[in-house]
């Protein structure tokens, strides 16, 4: 044949063969069995330019049954960016078998290992869920060529430490006996590194408490129907992700949570958000190594929740592998608490340029606060654990935490305390707050601070030392008593101040409440504000309904009788210089009208060096009820040892004597040696009251609880509406301290 026909000849050939690779390369691998049947044409010309055709014969070839298996992932070594799991968890780890053959195989685990650890579930995963796998003996299902089914493995981690690295191996091999080469079989490897756990703590340290603030302060006063915005902080230091991080958040009764309002990081997370009863749970998914999150949501403080009451509530984090964390608490004192202004003006006439002293009450020396804001230099400001809830640049008005400190034309101020200076709930710290304003009366306030459970709010107790009236807890509301503010932070309540005035009167009566037949004691105070007085005339006007008792009048203690005609009482001094006390009794007479009030005037005239007249007044209200209670309700209770921690006083238990109680306006009552206590007259309505955990004696501890309706809390509400001339039982039940 001549060369250029033997050419044509073999490029045909050669078409032949590249088709062939060409299926080959990509793995359309047909059937085991599949008959190929080839044939070929040539075409050629001879020297006078005549072609001629011929075809070959028929060459047939029938494909064999070729087993094939892939186990993957094959990996060489550990990477611990992917492979880190948490040291002491379960750990799962998955395998791929393919089927590279032909035909149809099904697959059965030869061998499955772990470096470490104990292998504790092996399965294939399908469609219709895991099936557990014995190992030489349970069967895949079958596979058509290029399938594949995953195989998990689970193992159990306990006692390996971390940074701990080892394999993970699994070997499967084909039970189709038919195939040509006969059965298979394939490995695969992973690795895992044991990394410590995940670990939940505040944004300011791997050992600080996660936060939580209530408008960005430990402490916020608000008034009922306003709505404030809680927000909780926390980061994950640990080595690990923690996965399922759950935040829940037990409100306070008072405090409506509204859960459409949640948002993680500033993004809306409703969904996920739920309320049941007062308990808000968020379900927040995985934090990071490394990452901090903020929750945020928002809750509406209930009408009619009384003024001077404190809402303090705190929230808990946990995660999988994560015990429940506990938050700092945060509190939101209903009313205001944080301004000086004019006693006799009310709450609209704030003081400005009011200075401000806080003193150790012993040795009167100026105490020296924490440096905040930016006045505070890292050698000066207080651990950080100390300034939660202090913005960054201070605890506004006094952002610096200045001592003194000079209010500004709102008459605000704020003090933030180091927890050193909060004293113990056994050992409370004492203080001495000193006021000065022009135009006002000096003031010395002695004020009484204890740290609650957490030791980041403090409860904080004032009693005035200069024969001037207090303000009552979240209100300007003059009041005689001492005053007490429950679970606060960086204020200790609004401060009254008084204009000067050549007169100092103050008259006050025993009963506020009165029915026919009662007795009432009154005590007048008149004295001189600066120079002494000359001629002066006390002047008493007794209301109708009300009667002189003869022979109960005294002048500073000693016994006078006043100058009486018809209802007026009238005691005269030749001058008036240090003052005078005056008490005496009446009787309310079984005529006096029901629901009026009694108003007893006490009118001061005297004379000035230059013989001018200068004049004073004061009064003291009663008001007449129907018998010997009317429509008030009376408080009792008891303060007891819970030897079986039920709540209630039972059999066993002890009563605490000389423990105080505080209703929400200040008074107080102190148990008896049964620990039996009584308000006996107290206006229907909601009223807090609360244990001054100061005065508990040794060997005796409170709970612990929070909720107002749980006797185990020290502070309790009580409803009392619709209850007039009811009684109320209010108990307060302690543990014994070890």
């Amino acid at each position: 044949m001549p060369p250029g026909k033997l050419a044509r000849v073999l490029r045909t050939t050669g078409l032949i063969a590249s088709l062939l690779a060409s299926a080959a390369a990509a793995g359309e691998a047909a059937p085991g069995g599949t008959k190929i049947t080839n044939t070929a044409t040539v075409t050629y010309a001879d020297d006078q330019g005549r072609t001629f055709t011929a075809q070959s014969n028929a060459v047939s070839v029938s494909l064999a049954s070729v087993a094939a298996i892939t186990v993957t992932p094959k990996e060489t070594a550990v990477d611990a960016s992917t492979e880190g799991y948490t040291a002491g968890t379960p750990l799962t780890r998955t395998f791929t078998i393919t089927n590279g053959g032909n035909v149809a195989d099904a697959y059965t685990i030869a061998a499955a290992a772990s470096g470490a650890g104990t292998l504790v579930s092996l399965a294939f995963v399908t469609s219709a869920g895991n099936v557990p796998i014995t190992l030489n003996s349970t069967v895949s299902p079958a596979l058509q060529p290029g399938e594949s089914i995953k195989v998990q493995l689970v193992i159990t981690t306990t006692g390996i430490a971390a940074g701990t690295t080892f394999p993970i191996t699994l070997t499967a091999r084909s039970t189709n006996a038919s195939a040509a080469n006969g059965l298979v079989s394939d490995s695969g490897r992973q690795w895992a590194i044991a990394q410590p756990g995940a670990s939940i703590a505040g944004p300011l340290g791997p050992t600080s408490i996660v936060t939580k603030l209530v408008n960005q302060v430990r402490t916020h006063p608000a008034q009922p129907g306003e709505t404030v915005t809680y927000s909780i902080s926390f980061k994950n230091y640990g080595g690990s992700p923690a996965t399922n991080v759950v935040l829940t958040d037990t409100v306070p009764v008072g405090i409506t949570a509204l859960p459409s309002t949640a948002a993680l990081n500033g993004t809306n997370v409703a969904s996920s958000a739920s309320l049941n009863g007062q308990v808000l749970t968020v379900k927040i998914g995985t934090l990071a190594v490394g990452a901090t999150d903020t929750l945020t949501f928002e809750a509406t403080v209930q009408n009619g929740s009384p003024t001077g009451a404190s809402f303090v509530n705190v929230a808990q984090v946990q995660a999988d592998g994560i015990a429940p964390v506990a938050t700092s608490p945060a509190s939101v004192l209903i009313g205001l608490a944080n301004v000086v202004y004019d006693g006799f003006a009310g709450g609209s006439a704030p003081v400005s340029g009011a200075v401000l002293t806080l003193r150790d009450f012993a040795t009167k020396s100026i105490v020296a606060l924490p440096k905040t804001g930016t006045a505070g230099s890292s050698s000066s400001r207080a651990p950080l654990e100390a300034l939660i809830g202090v913005p960054p640049d201070g605890l506004p008005p006094n952002r610096s935490n200045a001592n003194p400190f000079v209010t500004g034309s709102d008459g605000a101020y704020s003090f933030v305390f180091s927890p050193s200076q909060l004293g113990t709930q056994s050992a409370p710290a004492v203080y001495e707050l000193d006021i000065s304003a022009s135009g006002y009366r000096d003031r010395r306030i002695q004020v009484t601070i204890s740290p609650d459970a957490s030791g980041l709010l403090y409860n904080a107790v004032l009693r005035e030392l200069d024969d001037q009236m207090l303000a009552a807890p979240g209100g300007f509301t003059l009041v005689a008593n001492s005053v007490s503010l429950p679970e606060v932070f960086g204020l200790l309540g609004n401060l009254p101040m008084f204009a000067a005035h050549p007169l100092a009167v103050s008259k006050t009566v025993d009963r506020d409440v009165a029915s026919g037949g009662d007795r009432l004691l009154y005590t007048i105070q008149a004295g001189a504000s600066g120079s002494s007085l000359g001629a002066t005339k006390v002047i008493d006007t007794l209301p109708a309904g009300v009667v002189y008792a003869p022979g109960t009048a005294r002048v500073d203690n000693v016994p006078l009788e006043p100058v009486r005609i018809g209802r007026t009482l009238t005691w005269a001094f030749p001058n008036l210089s240090n003052g005078h006390t005056i008490t005496y009794a009446c009787v309310v007479m079984p005529y006096a009208a029901e629901g009026a009030t009694l108003v007893n005037v006490v009118d001061v005239d005297a004379l000035t060096a230059g013989g001018a007249h200068v004049t004073g007044f004061a009064s003291a209200d009663t008001r007449v009820v129907a018998g010997p209670l009317g429509n008030r309700i009376v408080i009792t209770g008891r303060v007891f040892v819970d030897v079986h921690g039920t709540g209630r006083f039972s059999e066993g238990d002890r009563g605490v004597g000389a423990v105080r109680i505080y209703l929400e306006d200040g008074e107080s009552v102190t148990t008896d040696k049964y620990g039996r206590f009584t308000f006996p007259s107290v206006h229907p309505g909601q009223h807090v009251l609360r244990v001054d955990e100061s005065t508990l004696p040794p060997g005796v501890r409170p709970f612990g609880e929070r909720r107002y309706d749980s006797p185990k809390s020290m502070q309790r509400l009580v409803h009392g509406l619709f209850d007039s001339g009811l009684m109320q039982d209010v108990n307060f039940a302690l543990e014994g301290a070890p």
